[in-house]
């Protein structure tokens, strides 16, 4: 009987010992493949931002206070310099104007003085092809473990086309905010409820207000009451077809008085996704003047062929 136990207690302990070796087996093995897997991820993940800093024109830096700088590939390519030219603010120097290149070093020695985000756009040069480009750079301050500076760290991204757009912007702005300031016909853009929120000059002269009273009017508060019939026939049609007009009603100017004219406007959207109508205003006073004196001289040439008939009877 002492030998079965003992048989029986050898078995168990060899079973368990097997067991235990698979068991070890099965688990290192899943962890070598956990960790083929997270490795693939990581070369993936590297890949791919390596490739949305290649194709947006980003590339990584960084520099610790003893002047010691790396560059990724993107910076070469970026900066057109050859892989063989040392990383530093001293070659990237080479490539900018003395101008940038001071208020660049200005930012870089502020942020490892005070902590804060290096942060500079400028023009460079690219030695491989003379071509200029505007580039965005910027950086953080990393500290030790004392809180002490000890490297800044961050990206360059190559802002040309943004750059060149929006200066164009600005001046299609600039030469559109001119022609609308100089317009010699008013000209008002309102919202949905008839809020005058841009307004010129030449229709500021047509209603007596000042350009702050009249972005506190809506053009209700110009409009005589009895035009509401007309009014609707209008909103009706710029809000089927898109425009409105030529219509001719009178505005009530800020002293009281009446000044015809004649409107046309159109719906446009605006970037809110919410509708708007610009509105183009000639007074027509004088020619509602001239229209006037021609009834007059009509009327006053009636009387008289009326009495030469007369008299002749």
């Amino acid at each position: 009987m002492r030998l079965e136990s003992e048989i029986l207690i050898g078995y168990i302990v060899v079973t368990s010992v097997i067991l235990l070796l698979f068991y070890w087996v099965f688990s290192l093995k899943k962890e070598i493949n956990i960790r083929k897997s997270t490795e693939k991820k990581l070369v993936d993940e590297e890949l791919n931002l390596h490739n949305i800093h290649k194709y947006a024109l980003i590339g990584h830096w960084e520099m610790q206070t003893d002047g010691t700088t790396l560059w990724s590939d993107s910076m070469y390519q970026l900066f057109g310099l050859s892989p063989n030219v040392k990383p530093g603010p001293e070659s990237f120097s080479t490539i900018t104007s003395a101008a940038d290149y001071s208020v660049f070093k200005a930012s870089l020695d502020n942020s490892l003085a005070t902590g804060k985000e290096h942060f500079i756009q400028c023009k460079i040069q690219r030695p491989i092809d003379n071509q200029e480009r505007w580039i965005d750079c910027r950086g953080k301050v990393v500290l030790d473990d004392n809180g002490n500076p000890y490297k800044i760290t961050g990206f360059i991204q190559d802002i040309t086309e943004q750059k060149l757009s929006t200066d164009l912007l600005r001046e299609s702005e600039d030469k559109y905010r001119a022609m609308f300031e100089t317009a010699l016909i008013g000209m008002a853009l309102n919202d949905k409820d008839g809020n005058l929120l841009e307004v010129n000059q030449a229709f500021l002269d047509i209603i007596g207000y000042t350009d702050d009273e009249a972005h506190e009017l809506t053009y209700w508060d110009l409009t005589p009451h009895r035009y509401k019939i007309e009014e609707d026939i209008q909103l009706k049609s710029l809000k089927e077809k898109g425009y409105y007009g030529p219509y001719e009603k009178e505005y009530i100017h800020k002293d009281g008085h009446l000044v015809p004219v004649l409107l046309n406007g159109v719906r446009v959207i605006g970037s809110d996704n919410k509708p708007y109508t610009w509105s183009s205003v000639h007074d027509i006073t004088a020619r509602k003047q001239i229209e006037v004196r021609e009834k007059s001289r009509a009327h006053i040439l009636e009387l008289i062929m009326s009495e030469e008939q007369l008299s002749v009877i």
